[in-house]
């Protein structure tokens, strides 16, 4: 969201539903792995919103192993 580029509008709470998601598939289909890597964005602020709340989701998975 607010990336002036790619125009997609997604908010840190569409980040964390979609980090859900996959989890969830990871879970089902490859014993939980799954492999996070960055790339872009151009609005600092909600770029690091987006990639704490990607690796909020992860963290609380992974404490509950």
């Amino acid at each position: 969201q607010n990336d002036p580029l790619s125009g997609m509008l997604l908010t840190e709470q569409g980040f964390t539903s979609l980090t859900e998601i996959v989890a969830d598939l990871a879970d089902e289909f490859c014993q939980g792995k799954i492999i996070s890597f960055l790339e872009g964005g151009y609005h600092l602020e909600k770029l690091a919103e987006s990639v704490s709340a990607h690796l909020n989701v992860l963290l609380k998975r992974s404490k509950n192993d």
